[in-house]
């Protein structure tokens, strides 16, 4: 989308706070545990004031078209937290340049990988209402995705399930854990 452009946060006031809350609320407002709640959503923006985190916006024109933001755990991993498009600018590629930017930020910071989890609350995956204990590894090498799901975003751009935190939002709906390395290491 040429028409949007691409600018990294350092100056968070309450009111682009509280509109960078308001964005993720409305991206994930269907979902029945992540953000349903518009307070929620707004006070989990307000995190993003913490040294250890940083945010990108996509605006367009003056319209915030979506955000991404990075919690920046140690110097060589940080977590994609959280990645949401205003539902008018979904399916336009404004996720993918967010998080490519994020990908660029990390490298230029000499950071190895981005990790992320991504919920299963809706019965996407054919692992919903399933109990993957005792061994969540055995249980991932099955998993298929049943409708839209992150997961399937995420794998276009190169991430790979790596783990899962089982009953993570309940019985049954587990968090997926995905990573991609960004810069090459040697080990």
């Amino acid at each position: 989308m040429a028409d949007v452009r691409l600018q990294r946060l350092a100056d968070l006031d309450d009111a682009m706070l509280t509109r960078l809350g308001e964005t993720l609320w409305r991206a994930m407002k269907d979902l029945p545990k992540s953000y349903s709640n518009r307070d929620a959503a707004i006070e989990e923006a307000f995190r993003f004031r913490d040294d250890d985190r940083l945010i990108i916006v996509a605006m367009q024109g003056d319209e915030l078209a979506g955000w991404i933001g990075a919690i920046m755990h140690t110097p060589h991993m940080w977590e994609l937290h959280p990645l949401c498009v205003e539902p008018a600018h979904h399916g336009r590629g404004v996720g993918r340049m967010l998080v490519e930017a994020l990908e660029r930020e990390a490298a230029d910071a000499g950071v190895g990988a981005i990790w992320l989890g991504t919920e299963d609350e809706t019965g996407a995956t054919n692992l919903f209402g399933v109990d993957i204990m005792p061994d969540p590894l055995m249980a991932l090498q099955g998993l298929e995705l049943k409708s839209r799901h992150p997961i399937a975003f995420y794998a276009k751009l190169g991430y790979v399930v790596c783990g899962a935190l089982p009953d993570a939002s309940g019985p049954g709906m587990h968090d997926f854990l995905m990573a991609k390395r960004i810069a090459a290491t040697a080990v």
